[in-house]
């Protein structure tokens, strides 16, 4: 009884390990980088976001946002810093865009990194991340050639 109790605990191992991302990075080159592609305070609608990895430094590397704006209906790619994830409701993926060059972004950003920080941190930080979290079981969504935007998405 004993072995089947071991059997099915490492089974049940083997099957969350197989669950967790295998997160690599792909390089910012791989991205159309266009400025003030989306306005500040935008609607945009959340499609896709890629995984946050554990254990890294912050701003240290971007995450990919796939997004549709909702004053033009484009898709676009937005690379941030911090995955905010959905919402509730039947909004739940609904947000507004903080351009890096606005007083919401540098409001939002000094949340996020400064507010308990000894350390002073600088948007002009998240230009120089070489870098961008990727999954490769979502390669058929994240390696597209929609123009991409750095900046913050917010309820």
């Amino acid at each position: 009884m004993k072995n089947i109790a071991y059997i099915l605990l490492a089974s049940f191992g083997i099957l969350l390990a197989s669950c967790t991302p295998e997160i690599q990075y792909t390089d910012l080159s791989e991205f159309k980088l266009e400025e003030e592609l989306v306005e500040n305070l935008s609607e945009v609608e959340l499609l896709y976001s890629s995984a946050t990895p554990d254990g890294e430094e912050e701003l240290s590397y971007l995450i990919q946002l796939i997004a549709i704006n909702k004053s033009t209906l484009d898709t676009v790619n937005i690379l941030t810093t911090f995955n905010r994830g959905g919402g509730n409701g039947d909004a739940k993926n609904l947000f507004k865009f903080y351009s890096l060059d606005s007083e919401e972004a540098q409001a939002y950003f000094d949340e996020l990194y400064n507010k308990n920080s000894e350390t002073v941190r600088t948007l002009e930080e998240i230009k120089a991340i070489q870098r961008v979290s990727f999954d490769p079981r979502f390669a058929y969504l994240s390696k597209n050639n929609y123009a991409t935007c750095y900046g913050f998405i917010d309820k």
